[in-house]
Parts: C-alpha cells; structure tokens; sequence
C-alpha cells in the first residue's frame, strides 16, 4: 500500500537502435480487500441509520 514511481525503458531496433521510449509515472497501490472493508463499513452503516420499522399484522379468521 502506498504511493510508487514507475518508470520504463523500452529500447527497439536490433540492428539499427532508435531512440528509446521512456515513461515515467507515480501509481497509488490500494490493496482490494481494504476498499471492500471501506465499502461494507459505509453501508453498514447507512443501514444502521434508517430505522426501518418492522410490522407484523396478525389476521384472525
């Protein structure tokens, strides 16, 4: 987790090498089990904060 640089190199041209390719970026690693915990816990709690009445009719014949 965390934020990482990543750079690549790429390099063509057996015989008759060009001018490389370079890129250069920074990614943000999140690990996948902690976004669902994230996403569990919000609706949990949205969940918890509507209370939904339950009723329950009892019909005699």
């Amino acid at each position: 987790m965390g934020v990482y640089n990543a750079k690549c190199k790429i390099e063509y041209g057996r015989y008759n090498p060009q001018k490389p390719l370079e890129a250069q970026d920074q990614v943000i690693v999140i690990p996948g089990w902690l976004i669902i915990l994230v996403i569990l816990l919000i609706a949990m709690r949205i969940l918890k904060s509507k209370k939904m009445p339950i009723k329950i009719r009892i019909e005699k014949e």
